[in-house]
């Protein structure tokens, strides 16, 4: 998506008329969404960032939150970090999905993925980089379960490589995201020893 955009202008332009047309969303609240993208194009401009994508999107968000808790965030800084990760979407993938619906880890690879998401808390990352493990692992969960994988020791690589072809491959900052994510993951399995061999 974002190398058939020539500006950013370009892009906050066609994702406001995303959210016009395909949401129904009102004025007023398309004009909340451009006024945060326009912050981050200020921070852009500070940066010498001529750019947006995925990343730039992530830094300003960590710039936002300032190692605070979503607890600890104002609603308006809340509903700022939603407004980009919706920039980052399109930007990404060409569409906006509806807000991301709460996250729950069932069965027995699920149990083991809260396990290491616990794991991940304890190594105080950002809270965003928190999310994108969440989502990454509840994405593969989800493929794993339709596919009939229930247990950890039925998992194989081969479930991983499918898992990775079901990704848009022009999306390749998400690609990387998930096999880097996933990676993290398998690796923690096997030290745990939920694994007997590594992948």
């Amino acid at each position: 998506m974002q190398q058939k955009l020539k500006t950013f202008e370009e892009l906050i332009t066609q994702a406001s008329d995303y959210l016009r047309n395909k949401f129904s969303k009102a004025e007023n609240t398309i004009y909340m969404h451009v006024l945060t993208w326009r912050r981050v194009k200020k921070y852009m401009d500070a940066q010498k960032i001529e750019q947006f994508n995925f990343s730039v999107g992530r830094e300003f968000i960590e710039k936002e939150c300032n190692d605070r808790s979503h607890k600890e965030l104002k609603r308006s800084e809340c509903d700022a970090i939603h407004f980009v990760k919706v920039l980052c979407q399109f930007s990404d993938t060409g569409i906006i999905m509806p807000r991301s619906k709460p996250v729950y880890f069932e069965g027995e690879i699920g149990e083991i993925m809260s396990e290491y998401i616990s794991y991940k808390i304890t190594q105080r990352l950002k809270p965003f980089t928190i999310g994108c493990h969440k989502q990454t692992l509840y994405r593969f969960l989800d493929f794993l379960n339709r596919t009939g994988i229930t247990s950890i020791k039925a998992l194989s690589q081969t479930h991983l490589v499918n898992y990775i072809k079901t990704i848009d491959p022009s999306r390749v900052g998400l690609s990387r995201m998930c096999i880097t994510n996933l990676r993290g993951f398998l690796n923690y399995i096997y030290r745990s020893r939920h694994l007997t061999t590594p992948f």
